[in-house]
């Protein structure tokens, strides 16, 4: 940027005027209040504890819980199963020398 300015001593001012931080200041602004009225308001719900309570509910977690228990042994199974097929598949230096031989 350059301003033509006359010999001799010189004094250049430049004013800036941010157009957007008034709108910016007033849109924090507003997310503040929100934020306030939600934590107040989550504060007053989370004091009166409201549990929502249906009788199928303590049933249906017995019965994940059963089925996750269920999942485990079945995968503790195959994972043995997985770790049988690979050792037999891998070769031990007495058969390689038999085959060797042969």
């Amino acid at each position: 940027m350059a301003v033509p300015v006359d010999e001799g001593v010189s004094q250049i001012r430049f004013d800036y005027k941010n157009t957007g931080l008034p709108i910016g200041k007033n849109i924090t602004l507003i997310c503040l209040i929100t934020l306030a009225i939600y934590l107040i308001i989550s504060g007053l719900l989370l004091k009166r504890k409201c549990v929502i309570n249906y009788p199928e509910g303590d049933a249906l977690l017995e019965s994940w819980q059963a089925d996750d228990i269920d999942m485990s042994e079945n995968q503790d199974k195959n994972d043995e199963i997985l770790l049988n097929s690979l050792v037999d598949d891998i070769p031990i230096n007495n058969e390689k020398e038999e085959n060797d031989e042969t």
